[in-house]
């Protein structure tokens, strides 16, 4: 069992696209869940929180939700990437990505469709 930290693109203009994003998140950590670790993912925890408070909780501010996520990764084992559309654009999985090489954590890249044959944690 691990601690994962399960990082994945969100931020966009599109509603539609934060939604699908989101659902994919969350499809993720169930499935690593299921397979018995600890996953925190701040997409699936701050997407809902920053919808049912648009006007507390600012949606697109990246030092805000550093704040929040670099927390969290630092008390995990490790960082997994989901490897939606973006990943390798997004500001957010860079900078968790540097943050988890930096603390000496192992990175795993895993993608969408195929979580619980690309993942061997």
């Amino acid at each position: 069992m691990s601690i994962i930290y399960l990082a994945s693109p969100y931020t966009s203009d599109d509603v539609t696209v934060l939604n699908d994003r989101a659902e994919k998140a969350a499809e993720a950590a169930a499935v690593l869940m299921s397979l018995g670790h600890i996953v925190f993912s701040p997409i699936v925890h701050g997407h809902p929180i920053a919808q049912a408070c648009p006007g507390l909780i600012p949606l697109k501010d990246h030092a805000f939700w550093m704040k929040q996520c670099t927390y969290w990764l630092h008390h995990s084992d490790k960082l997994a990437v989901l490897k939606l559309e973006g990943w390798q654009e997004s500001k957010g999985v860079r900078h968790e990505i540097e943050v988890a090489r930096d603390t000496g954590k192992e990175v795993i890249y895993i993608d969408h469709g195929n979580i619980a044959e690309t993942i061997n944690v």
